[in-house]
């Protein structure tokens, strides 16, 4: 792996503007999911300056693969003093062959796919570290998001997949919508059976635009959290996408 993961985090700082939000957000979307299948032996790839553990407290063993140095120390002194978390500071698939023979019953990989140098081959060892019993969270940036469809329609781009500043910035290598995302995984991991593909919070603009309102409160938190749950009816066009699966063996 050559991705430079300490200047993607340097990059992500300077153009944060709406993402301590949407981050609040993507944070809820995990917690759901977690709570509503209780896994106790839990792998985290890619787990930034705040690792799901802080929230989701339930588990037997914890283990995180993060390959950003600094995320990796405070991921390891936020755990200090709980000797159920085991952290790993490198890239997953550098080290996946080490992790097949542990008893994940849940695989995180939030927001991490889309950055990945190949995600095909990220995929397949993901395949290659489950078991019968493991249940894999993906989390991405939704190509069919409302403010890239307003974009398009606008002419600001030519495509809902074109990349923008911040795609290139954050060396994201791939956009993805629900139909993509899905034939990735089933490609990669053939006897995937997916349970759940879903969109969720409706951004109608961009992140710089969406903090503009905030800040001029043309928008409050009652509006965002609206937005949050508008992809119950609107359920293709939310910023980010969910998916559930596991393997059918």
């Amino acid at each position: 792996m050559s991705k430079d993961i300490d200047q993607y985090w340097e990059n992500y700082q300077e153009i944060y503007s709406f993402e301590e939000i949407l981050k609040e957000y993507r944070e809820k979307k995990i917690l759901e999911f977690l709570k509503s299948k209780r896994p106790k032996n839990i792998l985290e790839i890619g787990c930034g300056f705040k690792p799901v553990f802080v929230k989701y407290i339930e588990f037997e063993s914890y283990t995180i693969v993060e390959p950003g140095i600094k995320a990796y120390k405070n991921a390891m002194k936020i755990s200090k003093k709980n000797e159920r978390v085991n952290c790993i500071n490198n890239f997953f698939e550098n080290i996946s062959q080490s992790l097949m023979d542990r008893p994940f019953d849940c695989i995180l990989i939030p927001g991490v796919l889309h950055e990945t140098e190949n995600p095909d081959y990220f995929l397949y060892k993901i395949g290659k570290v489950m078991n019968k019993d493991t249940i894999v969270y993906v989390n991405v940036p939704n190509a069919m998001s409302l403010h890239r469809i307003i974009a398009k329609e606008m002419g600001i781009i030519n495509d809902v997949f074109e990349k923008s500043k911040r795609n290139i910035s954050l060396q994201q290598t791939k956009i993805f919508d629900k139909k993509i995302l899905q034939e990735y995984i089933k490609r990669n991991i053939p006897s995937a059976v997916i349970e759940e593909c879903c969109s969720f919070f409706l951004k109608p603009f961009t992140h710089n635009q969406m903090m503009e309102c905030l800040e001029s409160k043309i928008i409050n938190e009652s509006i965002i959290e609206g937005l949050y749950k508008s992809t119950d009816i609107l359920e293709d066009y939310g910023c980010e996408l969910a998916c559930v699966f596991k393997k059918n063996i």
